[in-house]
């Protein structure tokens, strides 16, 4: 899920997330957020700090580590990062940004939280040509290669 009140910034992450193969919900205030936590089965969260209403640090402590959250903020200074780790952020991402690292970051979040490679509801997309990821009932996702993997266990 986006979150983010400025339109081209959503619209920018939300279609990169996209054009990568994954389906993105984007909502504009904190509220909004919270509510799409309840309704759907979200898996990663990219959240601006400057919303309107409650902001992203609250949004991050209320999510509660249910997720992984990638902060996505103008707010660069050591004090704003450190602020949204302890909030509970997985990462933090400054404005400007390049929109090939955060869905690589979001990518490597969902994997490394065993969550698989999803970002919103189920996800049966083929993932870079590398991979398919396919939903578990339950959660989760079930990511199989699509390409010869080779064996990295040493020989002998």
């Amino acid at each position: 899920m986006v979150v983010e009140d400025e339109p081209n910034i959503g619209a920018l992450v939300r279609t990169y997330l996209e054009r990568s193969g994954y389906r993105a919900l984007w909502v504009r205030t904190g509220e909004e957020a919270l509510t799409e936590l309840r309704r759907h089965p979200i898996k990663l969260v990219v959240l601006d700090i400057g919303l309107p209403g409650i902001d992203g640090f609250e949004v991050c402590r209320r999510i509660g580590g249910q997720v992984p959250v990638i902060m996505l903020t103008a707010r660069d200074e050591e004090p704003e990062r450190v602020a949204g780790l302890e909030a509970g952020a997985d990462d933090y991402v400054s404005k400007p940004f390049s929109p090939r690292e955060l869905t690589a970051r979001g990518s490597e979040r969902a994997v490394g939280s065993g969550l698989g490679l999803a970002i919103v509801k189920e996800l049966t997309t083929a993932m870079g040509g590398g991979a398919q990821a396919t939903s578990r009932p339950g959660g989760g996702a079930e990511i199989t290669p699509t390409v010869p993997v080779p064996d990295s266990a040493p020989s002998g």
